[in-house]
């Protein structure tokens, strides 16, 4: 199984980013993720968050424990985002009734 340092890596690589432009993206100077990434320093919980989403990856992931990348998604997500989205925008219960129920049907 990977390690932090190995995924880090691997995603820097695949993204195709310098050091700098990660640091500069989640607010840390480079000194401080070199460091970090060579286990020099330790690696805090919430780099740990700031970096999965900075790569799209889950945390498990990230640090190694997993080998899943991706987050299982569920129709209970896309319920809450819809609700609070339809909040904002003053759109009827129905309405968003009928969008989840086609989200939902998609989804099958």
């Amino acid at each position: 199984m990977s390690n932090f340092k190995d995924r880090f890596k691997l995603l820097k690589n695949e993204k195709n980013l310098s050091l700098q432009e990660i640091s500069e993206n989640v607010h840390i100077s480079i000194s401080s993720l070199s460091k970090i990434v060579n286990g020099k320093l330790s690696l805090k919980h919430d780099l740990i968050e700031e970096l999965s989403n900075y790569f799209g990856v889950t945390k498990s992931y990230l640090i190694g424990d997993s080998e899943n990348r991706y987050k299982e998604y569920t129709i209970e997500e896309d319920y809450i985002k819809v609700c609070e989205m339809a909040k904002n925008m003053n759109i009827s219960s129905e309405t968003i009734k009928k969008f989840l129920d086609l989200l939902r049907d998609v989804r099958k």
